[in-house]
């Protein structure tokens, strides 16, 4: 900022010299007397802005309150869309995933050497099934026409499991 007394200190001499020097000198201390109260003006704002600032009941202060608590509504807004996005986008990923899959195998599975194939299989599994069944019914007459022995097996077994215990 500048001095006031640096800056006119020359203007406030007085000596005797001619009529328009002295309306110079008048009309000097006149604008010396406005840039002297620019300046006080200007250092009471400063000071008056920046005490202000420290104030919480001030309008602007409401302002600002009300700016920040929009802006930190917004992030958070903003935040949580953008979570949901990510999350949309993964689904839709996985969905496409699974729509081309499925349309893959579908491709796959019309084909003429997959439906033989699978003929082959069927008829594998029927196979086993009718061996299966031909198995079960070769034991169980074994077992019904041997049950005496079976049973006197398990029964010796689990005597000797339990002498083998008490020792």
């Amino acid at each position: 900022m500048l001095s006031n007394k640096s800056i006119f200190k020359d203007l406030n001499s007085n000596s005797d010299s001619p009529f328009w020097i002295k309306q110079y000198q008048r009309k000097a201390q006149g604008w010396q007397f406005s840039l002297r109260r620019k300046i006080i003006g200007q250092n009471e704002n400063a000071n008056s802005k920046e005490r202000m600032k420290r104030w919480p009941t001030t309008i602007a202060a409401y302002k600002q309150k009300r700016d920040q608590h929009r802006f930190e509504k917004f992030t958070a807004v903003e935040e949580e869309r953008r979570q949901i996005d990510i999350e949309e986008e993964i689904f839709q990923k996985g969905q496409k995933k699974i729509t081309l899959e499925q349309a893959n195998k579908q491709i796959y599975e019309d084909s003429d050497r997959l439906k033989f194939f699978m003929k082959k299989c069927y008829f594998l599994m029927f196979c086993r099934r009718g061996m299966n069944k031909l198995q079960w019914r070769n034991i169980r007459k074994n077992f019904l026409n041997n049950k005496k022995r079976y049973i006197n097996k398990f029964q010796k077994s689990n005597q000797m499991n339990m002498i083998n215990n008490r020792v």
